[in-house]
């Protein structure tokens, strides 16, 4: 069995995988550590020379059956010198077993290096776990800490279609995702959980890998043609709306949270009742005329809202626009709405608060050093 335990799984994995990495390994069993500790405690400061983290590996963790994720107790940041701190580490792991009821002494626990310098650490979902849809789900987090998806306390999420040409694929996922599909490989199983991290030099470490238990059975063979005809027919509008002359603006960047923020409003999966409803009082016509009214440019006819496959966005270009004062010259108001579009292209965490962090919509204080 490939999922017997967490440890097993990355024991089998670390003598494959060539695109990815695990971080040293020694693991021992409850029944071991309880028949003689300071031989275990001898080999782990024998392995390892920097900090490690003792790991939950439970029998009924991480199989078909069972994904008890975050059920058990992990202790990071352990110097592998200090058999004391080991020991309290290994007996915090053994007595979250036992409080779960799950007193088996051939439980084992894991012990690892643990990995520095993180840059981007998270869970990836090898299908969506609605319906087995075939995207990769990435929940990640930026920064040193690998523990804020696992959690919940993260919620940075991004979707990439199985079957997406390599040279499509976002520069920061790339490595990521050519390791999933190794293991995929490797494995021959396609229903995957993979905790990862990604370090400052771009190596991919794995932290563990295990099958998803709550997906339903999908035949994707049969979603397949359907999503990519749906890929192709997004991309066509996305392609003419961006190539529209009679607004400013080089390109256009779409929002699910800026100007009339359709995610807050209508949700992200309103029903069609919503969505028309939203659109025929706001988002088609009225909210420009109203801002034409007010002295700003036209921008008729320019909906604000724009659907991708059943969620709603906002044409942050058309927005822009409509709140550039009509009577500014038409270079300078160019520039403006490129300027803006990009900071938010680089800045992409502004996106619900672009009226105050991006755009100069009013005169204020500190407008002088905005400026300059």
């Amino acid at each position: 069995d490939i999922f017997s335990s967490k440890s097993n799984t990355l024991v089998l994995l670390d003598k494959i995988l060539t695109k990815s990495k695990i971080e040293k390994i020694f693991n021992f069993t409850v029944e071991k550590w309880l028949q003689n500790q300071n031989e275990v405690l001898d080999k782990i400061s024998k392995q390892f020379d920097s900090d490690v983290i003792v790991r939950s590996s439970a029998q009924d963790e991480d199989s078909f059956e069972n994904s008890k994720a975050g059920t058990y107790e992990s202790v990071l940041n352990v110097n592998p010198k200090i058999k004391t701190k080991v020991k309290e580490a290994v007996s915090v792991v053994i007595q979250s077993y036992n409080k779960k009821s799950e007193k088996c002494d051939q439980n084992q626990i894991l012990v690892q290096n643990q990995t520095k310098n993180i840059v981007t650490s998270g869970v990836m979902l090898t299908k969506t776990p609605d319906n087995g849809s075939p995207y990769y789900v990435i929940n990640y987090e930026e920064g040193e800490s690998t523990i804020g998806v696992t959690k919940g306390t993260i919620n940075n999420i991004v979707k990439i279609y199985h079957e997406i040409q390599a040279y499509n694929i976002p520069k920061k996922w790339k490595r990521l995702i050519a390791s999933i599909k190794e293991i995929e490989d490797i494995l021959q199983f396609e229903e995957l959980d993979i905790e990862f991290g990604i370090t400052d030099n771009k190596d991919v470490v794995i932290f563990q890998v295990r099958p998803i238990t709550f997906i339903p059975k999908t035949d994707i063979a049969k979603l397949a043609k359907p999503i990519e005809s749906k890929i192709l027919k997004n991309k066509n509008i996305f392609s003419k709306l961006n190539q529209r002359k009679h607004i400013l603006g080089n390109r256009t960047i779409f929002s699910d949270m800026s100007d009339w923020n359709p995610a807050e409003i209508i949700g992200n999966n309103p029903n069609l009742l919503d969505y028309s409803l939203y659109n025929y009082l706001i988002m088609d016509k009225i909210w420009h005329k109203a801002r034409t009214i007010l002295g700003y440019q036209n921008v008729n006819p320019s909906p604000l809202m724009v659907k991708f496959g059943n969620k709603p966005y906002v044409d942050t270009r058309a927005s822009f626009n409509s709140l550039i004062p009509e009577k500014l010259g038409k270079k300078l108001a160019s520039k403006l709405v490129n300027y803006y579009l990009d900071i938010l292209s680089k800045n992409p965490h502004l996106y619900d608060k672009v009226e105050f962090e991006i755009l100069f919509t009013c005169y204020d204080f500190n407008l002088d050093s905005k400026l300059s």
